[in-house]
């Protein structure tokens, strides 16, 4: 491919990426509306969010938040992900979490 049709073709997938987004719909959604592979899409939407950065499927190495420990301890604690937070008391299920996690992934960018 040359250097013309690769600006082509980001700038295709870049109009595409903003299109989803004034859409409202999730990315999986939006991709079986457009007839468009997931995986694909996934791909050209971390590309636009990051325009520099070089596009994976590893995971981010940077999972864990470090805590002070002159922070206020408590049996609350809220996950935010992306627009979404989540309020986890104590004794919350972890594996309805887990799932929950999962599916944000899923439907994220």
């Amino acid at each position: 491919m040359s250097s013309l049709e690769a600006k082509e073709n980001q700038e295709k997938w870049l109009k595409k990426v903003k299109e989803w987004k004034a859409t409202g719909l999730s990315a999986k959604q939006w991709c079986k509306r457009e007839n468009i592979a997931v995986s694909t899409f996934h791909y050209w939407i971390k590309k636009y969010d990051h325009p520099n950065k070089k596009v994976t499927n590893k995971p981010s190495k940077n999972l864990f938040v470090e805590i002070s420990s002159e922070e206020k301890i408590s049996d609350q604690i809220t996950v935010k992900f992306q627009d979404v937070d989540i309020l986890l008391e104590s004794g919350f299920n972890k594996s309805i979490f887990s799932q929950l996690i999962t599916t944000l992934r899923e439907i994220s960018c």
